[in-house]
């Protein structure tokens, strides 16, 4: 009974000691605040800090999401925040800095919805909420800017293009030539850029390319790319002069609305040359009703497979663009860049790769999964030494972690798509 007894209260003592430790969400403070130049400008990058701080210790740092405002944009870049302290009323907290980067799409006065912060336990658990409080922001529009369409406000916009296609100054009918468009600007995602119009004149079918998005971020500067390419294809001889491309931008430093562009190209189309048919075959008196009845049926399959083309090459083309794009955001996709980057030996690059695996795995998953990275995260957010060091081997090792677990995770689905092959143990007998 004495053993019962003290047992009992053991796990008393134990889970009053974790209830104590673990922050309760009216001692958490979170604080929010904007840092721009003023007054900011309508595509401008403004910088919103939300601080999340604990008495005593922090448990594990807890996830933040900014609710989102119509007319502006919201994006996280960082994969993990800042470690900072303070004294409030006396009393040591200790938290983390979480930066967001936000757009305005135009001009106003806009009040940011307070930080969704939750809680979570040293195991992860989430245990609670706490929000911060709402921010205004006054937007203001340049002269000469146009805020219906997406608007670059930066330090620095280059704007670069590639042509490809045949040989020689002179295209023949049905021929196709690639161009290839760069755009590249310094606080600026790539998702913040307008499309390219897709523009030809007539006789000239043009056909837009899925974009290619780049985002870099070096010592917490971005810089955005975006790719766009446009495919041209003749579809009468005659000359045609292709647009050129022009990108607007306010000119943060000089306070200046800017152009760059890139000239267009005038392309000569001539009528592709005809096949030379032999002299008996064009001889129509010399054709018998065997060879006659071929050529018709030649000709007629050919209008066939031409028609069935020209109306499925837009379907064909909007399928390949879906299933490149299903491919670029599926969970193997996720998981090859995971790989990669752990393998660099980047503990940062690593994590942020981790993440959008983790988001594309099942639920039932994802638990198991964060133990992969327990380690990368305790490097990342807990106290160590300063010899502390995460280099290519620890990278490696996290890889090979991964890889196993994801091979146990596609046998355990895979079992549980099987059907049981064994009887049931008590059939019910059929009346």
């Amino acid at each position: 009974m004495r053993i019962v007894l003290f047992v009992l209260g053991t796990l008393l003592v134990g889970a009053s000691a974790a209830f104590a430790q673990a922050p309760q969400p009216q001692e958490v403070v979170v604080r929010q605040s904007l840092q721009a130049a003023e007054p900011p400008v309508v595509g401008q990058r403004i910088a919103l800090y939300v601080d999340v701080l604990f008495p005593g210790t922090m448990p594990r740092p807890p996830r933040v999401s900014i609710p989102d405002t119509p007319g502006l944009q919201t994006f996280r870049f960082e994969s993990q925040g800042t470690t900072m302290g303070d004294r409030i009323d006396g009393r040591a907290y200790v938290g983390q800095r979480f930066e967001f980067a936000v757009f305005a799409r135009r001009g106003g006065t806009f009040t940011i919805p307070g930080a969704m912060v939750t809680l979570l336990d040293s195991a992860g658990d989430a245990i609670g909420t706490a929000t911060g409080s709402p921010t205004a922001l006054t937007i203001r529009v340049p002269p000469g800017v146009d805020p219906s369409v997406p608007v670059i406000a930066s330090t620095s916009v280059k704007l670069t293009e590639e042509w490809s296609g045949p040989a020689g100054s002179t295209l023949a009918t049905g021929d196709a030539i690639k161009r290839v468009i760069h755009r590249e600007a310094e606080d600026v995602p790539a998702l913040a850029m307008e499309p390219i119009s897709a523009e030809a004149p007539d006789g000239v079918r043009v056909y837009a390319g899925p974009p290619l998005s780049e985002d870099r971020i070096v010592r917490g500067n971005l810089t955005g790319r975006r790719t766009d390419t446009l495919t041209y294809v003749f579809e009468r001889s005659g000359s045609y002069a292709l647009p050129a491309i022009a990108q607007p931008w306010w000119n943060l430093r000089e306070s200046a609305l800017k152009r760059e562009s890139v000239a267009g190209r005038t392309i000569s189309v001539a009528t592709a040359p005809a096949a030379k048919a032999s002299r008996r075959f064009l001889d129509l008196r010399r054709l018998t009703w065997t060879q006659l009845g071929a050529a018709l049926a030649l000709i007629g399959l050919a209008c066939l497979l031409i028609g069935l083309a020209r109306r499925l090459a837009p379907r064909l083309l909007i399928w390949w663009q879906r299933e490149r794009q299903r491919r670029a955001n599926s969970e193997k996709a996720a998981f090859r860049t995971l790989l990669k980057a752990a393998r660099w030996g980047d503990p940062a690059s690593t994590y942020q790769a981790y993440l959008p695996w983790r988001a594309r795995l099942p639920a039932s998953e994802r638990a198991a999964a964060d133990a992969v990275v327990r380690g990368l995260e305790a490097f990342l957010y807990r106290p160590h030494p300063a010899s502390a060091a995460w280099s290519k081997p620890e990278g490696r090792d996290l890889a090979a972690r991964a890889k196993r677990f994801r091979a146990e995770m596609r046998r355990r689905a895979s079992l549980s798509r099987k059907p049981n092959p064994l009887p049931p143990l008590n059939p019910v007998p059929h009346t």
